[in-house]
């Protein structure tokens, strides 16, 4: 598998990975909030603010820390695939970290004992539950290292809080591992899963789409010109005389004439929905979407001058001395009922039509 292909494949799984996974994560990072929250705001019986926390506190909880988060839970979920949300989840993180630090102190000044229940909660529920790899893990370092900064500061060089906080830390940090790790080893079975597939769908002597990956994408092709209205130009092409040259050169003088007659037609697929492929032996197959009449007789035309263009000499060849080939054009704006198969047989007849006239051209059909 080539490093291109295999980039693509594996920027695949994280889409798929992040799509499957990000809103479970939102709903656990909004559940241990809740937790968090009423936990602070439940007094005794009744939902209130509880009159031994000091206003610095409340301010550092409330106005920073949890609201923070939560934006950042909300965003990771939302634009979590978008690289500058790197930037945002470490802006965040230092925010919430210095809130930590002020609120240790405020606990400090009056005599209280601040909670470790913040300093660990938005990097271990991002390294526990995360979606997105070590490197949001990383990021969301420089908020522990504050907090424990704080804790050093204001408890001393070894309170409890604070080796609660490193007990924390280190085994969101063990989850962290395994979850990457796991994700690891299911992102290399996708690329595995979806090489094989892609070798389902191409013929490996000119990697060109096979007659199986043409019909399905045809077949969407048409339903989408039937739903729009929109005309297709569907195409039948064949290499002339193409069994007097294997016959004459070689089957891997004709391979190498095959791969070369691909290159040329690949250059003519150029839209979304335009398709281009092998259907078997020297016979091709195009569909090209939404063109105007005139503009598939001009690309079917740059198509038979561009294989005879390459030059590829063919001396046994009825036509001429050099490699050729003859399309059959059918355009239309398929109607409901037509199908790729009834197409297709249209196509072959302008092709029928194209060789009885002489071969080294395309004949477009209705003329």
């Amino acid at each position: 598998m080539s490093t291109t292909g295999s980039a693509a494949f594996s920027e695949s799984f994280h889409h798929f990975h992040f799509r499957q996974s990000r809103w479970i994560i939102a709903a656990a990072f909004l559940v241990l909030g809740l937790n968090y929250f009423l936990s602070d705001w439940y007094p005794a019986s009744t939902f209130g603010l509880s009159p031994d926390v000091p206003v610095g506190v409340l301010w550092a909880e409330r106005g920073v820390i949890m609201p923070v988060s939560f934006v950042l839970t909300l965003a990771l979920a939302i634009w979590g695939e978008r690289r500058w949300m790197e930037w945002v989840v470490i802006v965040g993180a230092l925010m919430v970290g210095c809130a930590m630090v002020l609120g240790r102190r405020f606990w400090q000044v009056t005599g209280g004992d601040f909670s470790v229940d913040y300093s660990v909660y938005l990097p271990c529920a991002l390294a526990a539950l995360t979606a997105f790899g070590p490197r949001i893990w990383l990021i969301a370092a420089p908020m522990l290292l504050l907090d424990l900064a704080s804790a050093y500061y204001v408890f001393g060089p070894a309170p409890a809080a604070h080796f609660e906080t490193i007990n924390i830390v280190a085994s969101a940090t063990v989850i962290a591992t395994i979850n990457w790790q796991l994700r690891r080893v299911v992102g290399l079975i996708w690329d595995e899963r979806k090489h094989f597939e892609s070798l389902s769908l191409i013929d490996p002597l000119t990697d060109l789409y096979n007659r199986r990956a043409f019909e399905t994408r045809a077949e969407t092709a048409i339903r989408q010109a039937i739903r729009q209205n929109e005309p297709i130009a569907l195409v039948m092409v064949d290499i002339d005389c193409f069994k007097l040259y294997n016959d004459r050169y070689g089957h891997a003088a004709g391979d190498r004439a095959l791969k070369a007659a691909a290159v040329s037609m690949a250059t003519f697929s150029r839209r979304p929905m335009d398709v281009i492929a092998r259907m078997g032996g020297e016979e091709f197959a195009c569909l090209w979407f939404g063109v105007s009449r005139q503009g598939a007789r001009h690309l079917a035309d740059g198509l038979i001058d561009g294989i005879r263009d390459l030059g590829i000499e063919h001396e046994a060849s009825s036509v001429g001395a050099l490699l050729t080939a003859s399309a059959g054009v059918y355009y239309c704006v398929p109607q409901q009922g037509q199908t790729l198969s009834s197409l297709l047989h249209e196509a072959d007849a302008a092709l029928y039509a194209a060789k009885l006239e002489g071969r080294d051209r395309a004949v477009m059909m209705p003329r």
